[in-house]
């Protein structure tokens, strides 16, 4: 079964662009390269968000807000399930990007 998830699903606006693949893992990957190239937004690598260890041991300090954000949502709408606490700290939107919830 073949997994999409757009950028409209996580909150980023005026982007049509789709990801799709077999696994989840497949789709963090294309999210992570397309959301870096396009957007010149900085998430961590496709391993961090699949392994959940971004908001417990976040390189550099506190993550960059749009960032979180968008690691938040794509987690959530993978349905990936959170590791150590299981506390994400609420993130804020991506500046000029997000849609309204």
């Amino acid at each position: 079964m073949t997994i999409e998830l757009s950028c409209s699903d996580l909150g980023i606006r005026d982007c049509d662009w789709v990801a799709a693949g077999e696994t989840a893992g497949d789709v963090v990957e294309q999210v992570v390269q397309h959301v870096r190239k396009q957007h010149k937004i900085n998430v961590p690598d496709a391993e961090t968000i699949m392994e959940g260890d971004f908001f417990e041991d976040p390189i550099g300090g506190t993550p960059d807000p749009g960032s979180a954000t968008i690691v938040r949502r794509l987690r959530e709408e993978l349905n990936l399930q959170e590791t150590g606490t299981g506390t994400t700290p609420k993130a804020g939107p991506v500046a000029g990007r997000l849609r309204n919830p």
